[in-house]
């Protein structure tokens, strides 16, 4: 997986819960809630964005698809 600034060295495909949210979108590594890239701590799996955070976007949060 190639480092291109965007978070992919950080993202667990099989850990990260958002693989399976509604918001995600694979190309950028980036959702409703972040569109300019999604924090290391939710993309590395070590934690699920259950709760409004007051750095992202709107009020999204993880909702499985």
């Amino acid at each position: 997986m190639q480092l291109d600034g965007k978070g992919y060295q950080y993202y667990e495909v099989y850990k990260s819960k958002c693989s399976i949210c509604s918001h995600f979108n694979v190309i950028g590594l980036c959702c409703s809630a972040y569109p300019s890239g999604i924090p290391k701590r939710y993309l590395s799996g070590e934690d699920i964005h259950t709760k409004i955070d007051k750095n992202q976007i709107g009020d999204y949060v993880f909702t499985q698809t």
